[in-house]
């Protein structure tokens, strides 16, 4: 009854949600108070079913249509806004993604046709939503100061503060300019403002000690962050700009990261010997794990890295002669092998599901949990892909304490989050395991006959078929895997 006065018909539809068991007759309308309840009065399997409506209303979304894409907006900006929680701007952001022309029309739409009046909120969101992609926010804000130059507004202000404008310069200098220029015309300039824009110069006369700030994850979030990054912004960089984008880049989350960029580098650009200067290369890896605050690298991920060219041979011994680098033990963190069959694989990606790790077998976890209890585990949830949509497929941490209590097993909560999980894929050649980067490849995708799977630079096919990959992901050369390997994951948990 209580619920009932405070939220009026909505709050009704949340009782009734309590009665049924069920998320039944929520639409666009009272969604936002069923879900708002539900993490209110902390009734996880309504949260749960909530995440769930809302991916099905972001799986429907595959055109420009703005209010489409405006509900999906507004609830991630509520849910960060009041339940202090980026689980839907996760999601947004992984969709829009995949439908970038859109996104920019919708962000132009949404914010700058009355940018004045928009809220921070709104700012902080745009920002978010953009990414990497920050030199169309810039020019979209460039538009607005030339047709408004009479001074700059608050909110223009905001977004020089707050956006990554060295990655805009990086990405798109013409922009940048253009947008300094404009700058430069403007009728009526305060002392603060000037020292804005003086600033900014400084960051690009040392662009090293700037670093990128690091996207806002929740500690108790379910979603693996930035396991489906694209490599599309490190393509046709030399060596040396590719570790210093890396060292700042903000989609780089911890020295895993780093390390996978290298190596699908090197991939790449086979037959492109890079200049090995190792005492350079050290300071500049070194500098840029300190100043990121980055855990090591365990020795048995890149031990086990596939190293058949020569570079990447030279980039691995490179890593392993420095302690500051590579670990060799290290209590502090898990490197957890769960068993996937190559068979399994395109069931894994078609169909889904649960899978438990059981942590008891590893040398290491009892330094890093000091467990000695059986059932200690992790369950990774897996929602499956579809034919018409990749973007559904996931994978992230259960932290569901119901499910561990079915399989009479347990779970840390409070040593083991989702925003400190690396992934790679293993699979076995001979008698020998080799170790392939997930990071920077994306969602996996059907090729053009709709008969094989690949992930990024990683094919899943039968030694006699000839897969049709071109057309996607076109600067890759795919390898093409028999299915007679086997495969795994490699799970790294960091503390």
């Amino acid at each position: 009854a209580v619920v009932s006065t405070q939220s009026g018909h909505y709050g009704r539809g949340f009782v009734e949600c309590l009665y049924t068991g069920e998320l039944e007759g929520a639409d666009r309308d009272n969604f936002r108070d069923i879900n708002k309840l539900a993490n209110v009065f902390q009734v996880s399997w309504l949260v749960d079913r909530c995440v769930g409506f809302f991916k099905e209303q972001i799986s429907k979304v595959c055109g420009s249509e703005y209010n489409d894409i405006l509900f999906l907006v507004e609830e991630a900006r509520f849910v960060m806004t009041t339940l202090k929680s980026t689980t839907f701007l996760e999601l947004v952001i992984l969709k829009m993604e995949t439908m970038k022309k859109e996104r920019n029309s919708f962000v132009e739409r949404y914010v700058m046709a009355d940018f004045n009046n928009a809220s921070k909120d709104q700012m902080n969101l745009v920002i978010k939503l953009m990414g990497r992609d920050v030199h169309v926010l810039v020019g979209f804000l460039t538009e607005h100061l030339v047709a408004n130059k009479q001074c700059l507004h608050d909110n223009s202000r905001y977004l020089l503060e707050n956006m990554d404008m060295l990655a805009c310069y990086r990405k798109d200098r013409t922009v940048y300019n253009l947008l300094t220029t404009t700058m430069g015309e403007i009728d009526v300039i305060s002392k603060e403002d000037f020292t804005m824009l003086l600033k900014l110069h400084q960051q690009l006369a040392n662009p090293t000690a700037h670093v990128q700030p690091q996207p806002v994850l929740s500690a108790v979030s379910s979603m693996i962050p930035n396991l489906f990054t694209t490599f599309d912004y490190f393509h046709g960089l030399s060596f040396d700009e590719l570790i210093e984008e890396l060292s700042v880049s903000a989609d780089v989350l911890n020295l895993y990261m780093f390390v996978d960029a290298v190596w699908l580098w090197l991939h790449e650009n086979n037959g492109r010997l890079v200049k090995w200067e190792t005492n350079e290369l050290y300071r500049k890896i070194e500098t840029a794990k300190r100043n990121r605050g980055w855990d090591k690298v365990l020795s048995a991920y890149v031990d086990s890295f596939d190293s058949r060219d020569v570079d990447t041979k030279q980039f691995i011994n490179l890593m392993k002669k420095s302690t500051d680098l590579i670990t060799e033990v290290d209590n502090y963190q898990l490197g957890i092998y769960c068993c996937m069959k190559t068979s399994v694989t395109k069931a894994v990606i078609e169909n889904g599901g649960k899978f438990t790790v059981n942590l008891n077998g590893f040398s290491n976890s009892c330094g890093y949990l000091n467990c000695t209890k059986k059932g200690c585990s992790i369950i990774l949830n897996v929602p499956p892909a579809t034919k018409n949509d990749y973007e559904l497929f996931d994978i992230n941490l259960c932290t569901d304490p119901n499910e561990y209590y079915k399989q009479k097993s347990h779970f840390h909560q409070d040593l083991i989050f989702a925003n400190k999980m690396h992934i790679c894929i293993r699979r076995k050649v001979d008698r020998n395991w080799q170790n392939l980067p997930l990071s920077w490849c994306g969602k996996p995708q059907l090729d053009t006959t709709g008969a094989h799977w690949g992930w990024g630079i990683h094919g899943f096919c039968g030694e006699t078929d000839n897969p049709a990959w071109e057309g996607q992901c076109v600067e890759w050369k795919h390898r093409a895997f028999s299915n007679t390997c086997d495969f795994n994951f490699m799970l790294v948990v960091m503390k």
